[in-house]
């Protein structure tokens, strides 16, 4: 497992996070089976285990101070940020477009895991400035809907 991005070493590292009042082994949790089925190693993927009395993602946080523009962040799902407090999920998502990170958002709803809307590329980011602000009121939006 993973828990930052190290000069000369990954250039991905793919993110996950499981819900449980338990540490237990992370390979058990869903997250890490569907990272795995994607085709990910143990050394490019990083789990936080949040319970339902703390939300803290170190592992995330330390993930996003340590990539670089040429780092890639993949998330199992848009969920797995907002999870918790929201408002945090929400930060990080703007802290990693603010970085340029390139990031692969999966939706793993349905029969067959594809890209949601909310990944972009730090090539799509300096070609079009706007789409950082649009994306994020995109979250923002699928946030508030999902609280109705």
């Amino acid at each position: 497992m993973v828990d930052c991005f190290k000069p000369g070493e990954a250039e991905w590292v793919a993110y996950g996070v499981s819900v449980r009042n338990y540490s237990g082994d992370i390979r058990s949790t869903v997250a890490y089976e569907e990272l795995k089925s994607l085709a990910f190693n143990d050394n490019e993927i990083s789990i936080d285990i949040v319970t339902s009395h703390s939300y803290n993602r170190p592992k995330l946080q330390a993930l996003i101070e340590s990539a670089g523009s040429d780092n890639c962040i993949v998330l199992y799902s848009i969920d797995s940020l907002l999870v918790g407090n929201k408002n945090d999920g929400l930060e990080y998502y703007k802290r990693m477009l603010d970085k340029g990170v390139n990031l692969i958002v999966y939706n793993m709803s349905g029969k067959w895991a594809r890209t949601s809307d909310f990944s972009i590329s730090r090539d799509e980011l300096a070609k079009n400035p706007e789409l950082k602000k649009l994306k994020y009121n995109a979250l923002v939006k699928y946030y508030e809907n999902k609280k109705g």
